[in-house]
């Protein structure tokens, strides 16, 4: 990454990661609530767009950078793995929305590991992702607000410098706001800092969304995408439609079209 170099007479350019990681931080220092403003979000830098949670495809200039796993495809893998084909995981949501969230995310790591009798995980079958090695994970603690990133995919070919990550939330999702953990978090900071594409699954209690962020250097902001907010909770069917099409971008493959 190149720094520009200060001299007397000159102006420093501010990498727009770095610049919206100073102010964000100083930001949430002082935010009464969880949500950015319109003024917050123009004194950042950062431009909200959407992105279609079906297809993947951006309502804005950027290249599409995830190309979903066909629900087909999601079909014959969850044939293969009794808990995503019937949707277990409905009914076992617990207290907070951080908590279901968080159950949320371990279902998906249960079927990442699953093992075929070569010793082959699911993971390792049907996408081109690994999880991070270290299992680590952050959190956040301001007040009500709580996340935590459960997991964290990285390509094992390394043809990208590209992640997928399983955020736990909170603060409740809202279609109209964005909140600064969803996906403006110390986390997303640094991964952004890193100029990496990143996609987000985004999920408080029993609703979710896809999160988008990349650094758009022509136009010195942060841009972040956002889906639609659907369910991963109630009746079975709403359940499993949910759960599938968390699937479909957890086992898509990167790409830049």
């Amino acid at each position: 990454m190149s720094h520009s170099i200060r001299t007397k007479n000159s102006i420093q350019t501010e990498h727009p990661a770095v610049a919206f990681a100073s102010r964000g931080l100083k930001y949430i220092a002082r935010m009464s609530t969880t949500y950015f403003s319109p003024k917050d979000l123009d004194v950042l830098c950062v431009k909200c767009t959407e992105i279609d949670v079906n297809s993947g495809s951006p309502k804005d200039e950027g290249l599409k950078v995830l190309e979903l796993k066909s629900a087909d495809k999601i079909k014959d893998i969850a044939e293969a793995n009794e808990r995503l084909n019937t949707g277990a995981i409905s009914g076992k949501y617990i207290a907070t929305n951080w908590q279901s969230a968080d159950q949320l995310a371990l279902f998906y790591v249960d079927i990442f590991n699953i093992e075929d009798l070569s010793g082959k995980t699911v993971l390792e079958r049907f996408s081109p992702w690994e999880p991070e090695q270290s299992g680590k994970t952050d959190e956040l603690i301001r007040s009500k607000v709580l996340w935590r990133v459960r997991f964290t995919l990285h390509l094992r070919d390394r043809t990208y410098p590209d992640i997928v990550c399983f955020l736990a939330n909170d603060a409740p999702l809202e279609d109209n706001k964005l909140a600064f953990l969803d996906p403006a978090t110390p986390y997303l900071y640094c991964v952004l800092l890193m100029q990496l594409e990143v996609t987000v699954v985004s999920a408080s209690g029993t609703q979710a969304r896809i999160v988008q962020g990349y650094i758009d250097s022509k136009e010195n902001c942060l841009f972040v995408r956002k889906s639609s907010i659907f369910e991963v909770g109630g009746n079975k069917k709403r359940s499993l439609e949910g759960l599938m099409t968390i699937a479909c971008w957890l086992f898509g493959n990167p790409c830049r079209v």
